[in-house]
C-alpha cells in the first residue's frame, strides 16, 4: 500500500505566487467569457421582434449571477488543479534544495537522483556536474569524520 504524505507547501512563497497566477488566469478567462456572452445576448436582444426591452432589463442581473457562479466554480477549481499539478515540480525542487544543502554541509557524496516521474532531470544532471568536485572532497573527508 502506498502512503502519501498529502499536500504541503514546500516553498510557500513560490507556490502561493504560482497559485495566485493560476487564480488570476481563471478570473481573467471567466471575465472574458462573460463579456463575450453579454455581447452576444445584447446583440440577440436587439434583433428580437418583440420583448427585447424585457431581455435588456434582465441582462445585468442574469450576467451578474452567471459571473458570480462562474467565479465560484473556476477559482477553486484552478487552485486545486494548480496545487496538485505543481506538486511534482515543487517536490523535485525541494529534493534538489535538500541535496545541495547536504553537499554543502559535507554530508553527500552520491549523485542526485530524482524519481522517474519527476520533472527537472536536466537540472539534476547540471547539479551533479556542478557538485562533482565538492562531492569528491566530501568522499575524501569521509573516513576522517567517521574515525573521530
Amino acid at each position: 500500500m502506498i502512503h502519501r504524505k498529502g499536500f504541503r507547501m514546500l516553498f510557500p512563497k513560490a507556490q502561493t505566487h504560482f497559485l495566485g497566477l493560476l487564480c488570476l488566469l481563471g478570473v481573467t478567462a471567466t471575465l472574458i467569457c462573460c463579456s463575450i456572452a453579454t455581447m452576444g445576448l445584447v446583440f440577440l436582444a436587439g434583433h428580437m421582434p418583440s420583448g427585447s426591452e424585457w431581455v435588456m432589463e434582465q441582462l445585468p442581473t442574469t450576467v451578474g449571477v452567471l459571473l458570480v457562479v462562474s467565479l465560484a466554480i473556476s477559482v477553486p477549481a484552478m487552485t486545486l488543479v494548480g496545487a496538485f499539478a505543481s506538486m511534482p515540480l515543487f517536490g523535485a525542487l525541494h529534493r534538489i534544495h535538500q541535496y545541495l544543502e547536504s553537499v554543502a554541509n559535507g554530508e553527500e557524496t552520491q549523485e542526485l537522483k530524482l524519481r522517474d516521474k519527476d520533472p527537472l532531470h536536466n537540472l539534476a544532471d547540471a547539479v551533479n556536474g556542478a557538485t562533482l568536485k565538492k562531492r569528491a572532497s566530501n568522499q575524501a573527508d569521509e573516513p576522517y569524520s567517521q574515525a573521530a
